[in-house]
């Protein structure tokens, strides 16, 4: 159905059974009660500031434009040294890690 010349002040009380084949001149600055069930075909103008749950399924395309110097990055090792912190990252794990990175390494401290 097309809208109509003169729209009306207030919203029906009755809402039509099919949506507008147009979108409206003058949207609603309120979000539906009822979300679409497909996704927009474009992204949000203001991302949240909140990371997904759940990793995106396709990576982004566009490289950082300061990516971290992988001579500064290492890998965590656990630090059973007397008086060691636990883990540590500062790439002074002993050869025996090094040799066996799958045993002793990790990118992050959940390991």
């Amino acid at each position: 159905s097309q809208p109509s010349e003169m729209p009306f002040s207030q919203p029906s009380s009755i809402p039509s059974k099919q949506p507008s084949s147009q979108p409206s001149e003058m949207p609603s600055y309120q979000p539906s009660s009822m979300p679409s069930k497909q996704p927009s075909n474009q992204p949000s103008e203001q991302p949240t500031s909140q990371p997904s749950d759940s990793p995106s399924a396709q990576p982004s395309c566009t490289p950082s434009m300061t990516p971290t110097d992988p001579a500064t990055m290492h890998l965590y090792y656990p630090d059973w040294s007397p008086g060691g912190s636990g883990c540590n990252n500062d790439g002074y794990e002993p050869n025996y890690m090094s040799a066996n990175p799958s045993w002793y390494l990790s990118s992050t401290m959940d390991s």
